[in-house]
């Protein structure tokens, strides 16, 4: 599969939509150049396997072609994907029990200003290098979270899904999500905290 490096382009989601359960298979190609990029990136950012990232993403439209008459009208195509994205890899972690998911700058620009209530880094040189050491700690104690709190927060700050959108995804009630969200923050603050206390 060869991946666009840029975002999604913009399609007219709902016209291509209606032409591919209508058999368009044309019109389900223009859905996937236009939101393959994202599925890779989110399943990669799940497996860390280049491979089984591209594996899970074709299987990912496979699926939603194959299952376009439940896709429920008026839901944003792009949500929908997410979701099965998200089911399958998921289940390759429950299988394979596999770890480790990156977390982009912003993401760790985040989750460094919840922990240091507040504080950033400066810009001189030991300040970066500071800031890179916690990004590598921070992506190795996304790797340790349960594989639900590590979906809940990717979806949350990578995807940028509502509570209500990640409660779909992953199948449980939105107070569920919020509690992962919330242990997840909560694990991830104190590790940091021990990170710049050490």
């Amino acid at each position: 599969m060869t991946l666009p490096s840029g975002d999604d382009r913009p399609v007219d989601e709902p016209t291509l939509v209606a032409r591919a359960r209508a058999g368009d298979r044309e019109a389900f190609g223009e859905l996937v150049v236009a939101h393959q990029a994202r599925a890779y990136r989110l399943a990669w950012r799940l497996t860390r396997d280049r491979q089984i990232a591209e594996e899970l993403t074709q299987e990912a439209f496979l699926r939603a072609f194959s299952h376009l008459e439940n896709f429920r009208e008026g839901e944003p195509f792009r949500r929908w994907l997410v979701t099965i994205v998200m089911n399958l890899c998921l289940n390759e972690i429950k299988r394979k029990k596999r770890a480790a998911i990156p977390v982009d700058d912003r993401t760790v620009a985040r989750i460094e200003g919840q922990a240091l209530a507040g504080g950033r880094a400066g810009e001189t040189v030991d300040a970066q290098v500071a800031t890179r050491e916690l990004e590598r700690d921070l992506d190795r104690e996304v790797a340790n979270l349960p594989p639900k709190y590590r979906a809940a927060f990717l979806l949350r700050h990578n995807e940028q899904l509502s509570v209500q959108e990640i409660a779909g995804a992953l199948g449980v009630p939105e107070g569920t999500v919020k509690t992962l969200l919330f242990r997840a923050r909560e694990l991830l603050r104190a590790r940091l905290s021990r990170h710049l206390a050490g």
